[in-house]
């Protein structure tokens, strides 16, 4: 929680991606906490509420994921870690 007000305060945008995995989180607060820092540095919710059910949930935070990488904040190929929604695409198998 405190890394997401630091990376608010000091408009770290390369955090970005770190703060929409607490999205997924099974914290309300979290969750909360998150979808106010990406407001506060982006301008935008896409959406995203933090008490919605799980499938709302997880259509916009599929949109956040795909907002980091439209604005090259994460490569595409990123492995994101939530569990709770996991990544669309699956990872290649090397």
């Amino acid at each position: 929680m405190y890394a997401i007000e630091d990376a608010v305060k000091y408009n770290r945008r390369e955090q970005i991606p770190q703060i929409v995995e607490c999205l997924c989180s099974d914290d309300e607060l979290l969750r909360f906490l998150a979808i106010g820092g990406l407001q506060r540095m982006t301008g935008q919710d896409l959406g995203y509420k933090f008490d919605d059910p799980d499938p709302l949930r997880l259509a916009a935070y599929r949109r956040w994921r795909q907002w980091t990488i439209d604005e090259h904040l994460a490569p595409p190929e990123q492995a994101y870690s939530s569990t709770m929604f996991p990544p669309s695409r699956p990872r290649p198998q090397w």
